[in-house]
């Protein structure tokens, strides 16, 4: 393949997803979610915590912008996120806990092109910023349960299955995460709907 035409397929896919505007959302909504991510509720033993809404922003990114741009802010999230909390046994373990775990919650832009093209009415849409919620977060349970079968099954109680220990911590925390969020994001969606509107 002619490496011209791929640069400049590239650059025209670059420039439709991420334009000036894009990144600056981008930008502002991972710095709030680095913030809020610094306010622990509660703390796992292992790792993992349940904070102030810190997946909020990232979730909102991909309902205004797509998946794609949700999962590369989730991407670079999961840097941010690692160089804070780094928790490295293994680089399958630390690709399932980092990059893929955080760039799942673009997962949740899946849902919201109906509503950013006006074909929802109000319930539908704080129905539909529930399921981005607990699809993007949903996401990250699974990539952060089989770290922790494959990985962290040491710490399981003697007799508890790996699988079964690992399905009961991610919950521990994730699953408070999910119903913060998509509580949050409901109260959010008027405010969200007029600035989509605006925006286009």
């Amino acid at each position: 393949m002619d490496l011209r035409k791929l640069s400049a397929r590239m650059q025209n896919w670059a420039s439709k997803y991420f334009t000036t505007r894009v990144l600056a959302e981008a930008g502002m909504m991972l710095a709030l979610a680095t913030i809020l991510g610094r306010i622990k509720v509660y703390t796992a033993a292992q790792g993992g915590s349940v904070t102030a809404g810190s997946m909020i922003p990232l979730l909102l990114i991909a309902m205004m912008r797509g998946p794609v741009v949700g999962v590369a802010a989730g991407l670079v999230y999961s840097v941010i996120d690692f160089m804070f909390d780094s928790q490295f046994y293994h680089p399958i373990q630390f690709i399932l806990d980092y990059p893929l775990a955080f760039g799942a919650l673009g997962l949740a832009g899946m849902f919201w092109k109906p509503v950013i093209q006006g074909r929802v009415k109000r319930i539908g849409k704080i129905l539909l910023s529930a399921v981005g919620a607990v699809v993007g977060i949903g996401g990250r349970f699974l990539c952060h349960f089989l770290a922790g079968v494959w990985f962290f099954g040491e710490f399981a109680p003697e007799g508890t299955p790996a699988w079964l220990y690992s399905l009961g911590y991610q919950a521990g925390y994730l699953v408070p995460e999910i119903i913060i969020s998509a509580a949050i994001l409901s109260l959010l969606v008027p405010s969200l709907t007029v600035y989509l509107r605006r925006r286009f």
